[in-house]
């Protein structure tokens, strides 16, 4: 099927669900849903280590574990981004919200904390202020401590990993098997980290995804990008006239 005949908003042909590496042997494994406690242990786990390596392997370990939004979701999370942007919760509400008795209910995954994110977002108007908080307690009712910690430092824009953009853009590349100037490429054209590791995890082992990405972002190539920076242009203009993905 050529690229033309692809479905609307399928821009990555030949994608998969599984990649191999470049001797034929599995490369990557994920669980059917990612929990969120996965995600506050390998935050705990690279925040003890000082070797960027270490840093670098633990993070690729994780990503290969996750799939389509939950690579988006990890990846934003772990530079203390929310996908919604600015969800307009503060200290106050967030205390409001919190509960100091055991968790109940099924076990938090990604995709559950992006759900109640979407919730507070929703809740507009006269009373809105205690949805909120009540789509947060919910969220809370669920979580464990150390769960709860995280998610709270999460919203209030605490997440503090050094330079862990760079990092994870790295991680994402060893995932992937993918050239790390690659990576980087994609992430200076999007400026969306969960895009670009979404996009590169599940673009298929051929590799062609990410450059197909990258391409979409600014048709004119990375040379005009160039141009366009020594210009004073946005090198993300481009996103706005051309594929949007």
């Amino acid at each position: 099927m050529k690229n033309t005949d692809l479905p609307k908003g399928c821009l990555f042909p030949n994608s998969t669900r599984s990649m191999a590496n470049r001797d034929g042997k599995a490369a990557r494994s994920y669980n059917t849903q990612m929990h969120l406690l996965k995600l506050v242990e390998l935050v705990s786990r690279v925040r003890a280590t000082t070797k960027k390596t270490e840093k670098t392997a633990l993070l690729a370990e994780f990503l290969r574990q996750t799939r389509g939004r939950e690579t988006e979701l990890a990846a934003l999370y772990l530079c203390g981004a929310l996908a919604q942007g600015k969800i307009g919760i503060g200290g106050r509400l967030i205390e409001e919200a919190m509960t100091e008795r055991p968790p109940s209910g099924e076990v938090l995954t990604l995709t559950d904390v992006d759900h109640a994110f979407d919730a507070v977002v929703g809740h507009q108007g006269s009373g809105s202020t205690e949805r909120k908080v009540g789509a947060l307690r919910g969220l809370f009712e669920r979580a464990r401590a150390d769960e709860r910690e995280f998610l709270g430092q999460l919203m209030m824009g605490e997440i503090r990993q050094g330079a862990l953009e760079g990092l994870l853009l790295d991680a994402v590349a060893k995932a992937a098997l993918l050239p790390s100037a690659q990576v980087r490429q994609a992430m200076m054209l999007s400026g969306n980290i969960g895009e670009v590791a979404r996009v590169a995890m599940d673009g298929g082992r051929d590799g062609r995804a990410l450059p197909l990405f990258s391409a979409a972002l600014h048709p004119c190539g990375a040379h005009a990008c160039q141009q366009c920076r020594r210009r004073g242009g946005d090198t993300r203009a481009a996103r706005r006239s051309g594929v949007r993905v």
